[in-house]
């Protein structure tokens, strides 16, 4: 609602900035890794270019405008949410969906004093 990221095409560009910094780090390790032993390993190079986004925003420090670093900070933020959830899905061999929505349900409910 509030923010650089209440217009949605600001929203929709760090989407899709993040869904190809996903894909095409996969895709790259694919090619180089077809037919190896390491071709299971694609899932995990889609987050490695989150250090690289926060280590360049450092260097840069107030050099760079605020909208920028708002982009970049968004498009690693969604980047990791998808990479963990590549990793989550694709690397694991059941997910119990009942317990996790249990533990959702179960963290939302108030504490007793």
């Amino acid at each position: 609602m509030l923010g650089e990221l209440n217009n949605p095409r600001m929203a929709a560009l760090s989407i899709a900035g993040a869904l190809g910094g996903m894909l095409v780090p996969a895709a790259l390790y694919l090619m180089l890794q077809a037919g190896h032993p390491g071709e299971s390993g694609w899932g995990t190079v889609m987050a490695t270019d989150t250090a690289f986004v926060i280590g360049a925003l450092a260097l840069l420090g107030p050099r760079i405008p605020q909208s920028l670093r708002v982009f970049m900070l968004s498009l690693a933020i969604v980047d990791d949410f998808g990479a963990i959830l590549v990793v989550a899905i694709g690397y694991s061999s059941h997910i119990d969906w009942r317990a996790r929505a249990a533990r959702v349900r179960h963290r939302d409910m108030p504490r007793r004093s």
